[in-house]
């Protein structure tokens, strides 16, 4: 993808003045995106990676924007989902989903993709530490919604059991933990599984 992006004629107002941070140009410039996804499954690509190669905490805080890891993500992955169904008339094609720390690639349909489980590290906690198991709330992105869930609360980690799965949940990203509106604690979020 970072080569093929090479090949565009971009301005730094593409890149909202982040000169290199590719996953910007999911939410600016889908367009350019959207035409190399093309571009591989014409050329009879099966599968396809999403542009969110750099949608992680080391990568997006060196730009001063790691708050913006599931807008960017999220925006790549729907730009991938999108080509891949538009180039499936004869045959399915899939969008790869890459972890980068780990190189662990998953293949499989939006469904395969959804996360039910996150582990988080170096919990921090608003009161006293909140061990053991209890029904809570858990928010990923600062606007989404808050997600029912079993968290295990230990004095080095938590692990979370969402209710339902959910997508554009990735480690570095922060996992807050509520007991209704009251908030008891957030960790990093260091993986996360089916």
């Amino acid at each position: 993808m970072g080569t093929m992006l090479q090949g565009f004629d971009l301005s730094l107002d593409d890149f909202q003045g982040l000169e290199g941070c590719n996953e910007v140009l999911n939410v600016t410039r889908p367009d350019v995106v959207t035409a190399i996804h093309a571009e591989y499954l014409a050329a009879g690509a099966d599968c396809i990676e999403t542009n969110t190669f750099g949608a992680n905490l080391a990568a997006l805080g060196e730009y001063d924007i790691p708050d913006r890891i599931a807008e960017l993500a999220g925006a790549g992955a729907r730009l991938a989902r999108a080509a891949a169904d538009a180039a499936s008339a004869d045959r399915p094609r899939y969008v790869l989903g890459i972890e980068p720390t780990t190189n662990t690639v998953t293949v499989g349909p939006h469904e395969a993709l959804a996360v039910r489980r996150i582990d988080g590290i170096r919990p921090t906690w608003a009161e006293a530490e909140v061990l053991g198991s209890w029904r809570g709330l858990v928010q990923v992105r600062a606007h989404g919604a808050a997600l029912p869930a079993w968290i295990e609360g230990r004095t080095e980690s938590i692990t979370v059991l969402l209710d339902d799965a959910t997508h554009g949940i990735a480690p570095g990203q922060a996992v807050v933990c509520y007991d209704g509106d009251r908030v008891v604690g957030s960790a990093t979020i260091a993986a996360t599984a089916r």
